[in-house]
């Protein structure tokens, strides 16, 4: 199938977290006579991926071919990029056939089971190594980096979190393009989408998953889910409106938001503002922007605005006053 999702060239925003695991194999290697005896010349010179307790059986007796594809697979799946992958990747080909890749998504599902996350997106990334359109591989392999994600915590692994929050919406996206009638995928598309405040997106998935499922259980959390977006969805609209030039449609829908359970939504107020300054409503406008900064004092962008507006005022002294807030606000972001 074309346009799959290809591990060995694309950004690969995963393989820093696996480098603990591909580190933990030694190598050793076969002798030369053995790899041209069995016709396998291609690996002559290439390392083998040994665990440590793999080490002291492969000097004696060598390691069953099984065990030996095992360590294989995980190091591919931990860094596709290795130098000997390919030489891996046909060794597998020479010894197993086309249900390895089922066999891998089952490890994968087994370690995810046993939140072991590390191997358990290694042995998924590895069966889409070996069939890049594979739909319990791809699907797996999303699910293994939202519950990685969602175990971790969020003050001390920010970075971590958010690689793995795009890795699985973009692997959630490639399940929706290549099996459109598969359900599960839109169930999780559909948080990703929400936990990135794409509200109308997140709409438009949640209503294909329930065109998909019977499930009941499943259906009535999903409606509950677009009862709550009805409002965000009509913000998100209006917001829409005003990016696109028409503000004062966009108005017409944000400003009945100012006095409802949003009233506290900074965003809300700033697309307010912003669309007030345009339409040359000065004092709209500031009053906008004063209460983004009562929402979000450090919002530097608002602070510009106001410095700007009050020198059109001819307010020298508060135009500079948010001048001077919007360099120390540029400083402290810089430390």
């Amino acid at each position: 199938m074309k346009n799959t999702p290809d591990l060995k060239e694309r950004k690969d925003r995963v393989a820093p977290y696996l480098k603990e695991l591909a580190a933990s194999f030694l190598f050793d290697s076969f002798s030369e006579d053995f790899l041209k005896r069995e016709g396998l010349d291609f690996m002559i010179g290439v390392p083998i991926p040994l665990a440590q307790e793999d080490l002291a059986a492969f000097a004696e007796n060598g390691l069953p071919v099984v065990r030996l594809a095992d360590n294989m697979a995980l190091l591919c799946g931990a860094d596709p990029q290795f130098p000997s992958a390919g030489s891996y990747l046909r060794y597998l080909a020479r010894f197993f056939d086309e249900k390895l890749v089922d066999v891998l998504v089952e490890m994968g599902g087994r370690h995810l089971r046993d939140a072991d996350h590390a191997k358990s997106a290694a042995y998924f990334r590895s069966a889409l190594l070996l069939e890049s359109s594979h739909q319990k591989a791809l699907f797996g392999y999303a699910c293994a980096c939202r519950e990685w994600y969602l175990s971790l915590d969020a003050e001390t692994h920010a970075a971590q979190m958010q690689a793995f929050k795009d890795e699985s919406t973009e692997f959630f996206e490639w399940c929706q393009t290549l099996y459109p009638e598969f359900g599960a995928a839109y169930y999780f598309l559909g948080y990703a989408y929400l936990n990135l405040g794409l509200y109308t997106k997140a709409k438009l998935t949640w209503d294909r998953f329930l065109a998909l499922t019977p499930e009941e259980e499943e259906r009535q959390e999903i409606e509950d889910r677009l009862d709550q977006l009805k409002d965000p969805v009509r913000i998100e609209e209006g917001i829409n409106l005003l990016l696109s030039g028409k503000l004062r449609d966009g108005l017409a829908i944000l400003e009945t938001y100012v006095h409802s359970e949003y009233r506290n939504w900074w965003p809300l107020h700033y697309y307010l503002a912003s669309a007030y300054q345009a339409l040359a409503y000065v004092d709209e406008a500031i009053e906008g922007f004063h209460k983004v900064l009562e929402l979000s004092p450090s919002h530097i962008d608002s602070t510009r605005q106001l410095a700007e507006l009050y020198a059109l005022k001819d307010d020298g002294e508060k135009a500079e006053k948010y001048r001077r807030k919007v360099e120390i606000l540029q400083q402290n972001r810089e430390v």
